[in-house]
């Protein structure tokens, strides 16, 4: 499942969609849920060609952070935000 977000450069808003859908239902689910679905595809995204989708990543990453499991949050998120901090595009770079 971690490759099948990827899609060709031109339908790079078909995963921003995801993303947006993916963090619409992260209050509805259990943290654990959110570890193991979402989490992964998150990470994924934050190595995304595509600086709409890592900018669109971070924001959804920090706005959703109180859903998110601390200790997952701080192994797995924190490490692609702060790659993502020294981005060259200054918009990811801001919200990460």
């Amino acid at each position: 499942m971690k490759d099948q977000f990827k899609v060709d450069k031109k339908g790079y808003n078909y995963r921003i969609c995801c993303l947006y859908s993916l963090a619409a239902v992260m209050p509805y689910l259990m943290k654990d849920q959110i570890a193991q679905h979402i989490v992964p595809q998150l990470v994924n995204a934050t190595k995304d060609d595509i600086p709409n989708v890592k900018f669109c990543v971070s924001k959804i990453i920090t706005g959703n952070r109180q859903y998110i499991d601390p200790n997952i949050f701080n192994n797995q998120l924190v490490g692609p935000l702060k790659e993502m901090a020294n981005d060259a595009d200054k918009d990811v770079a801001h919200f990460a």
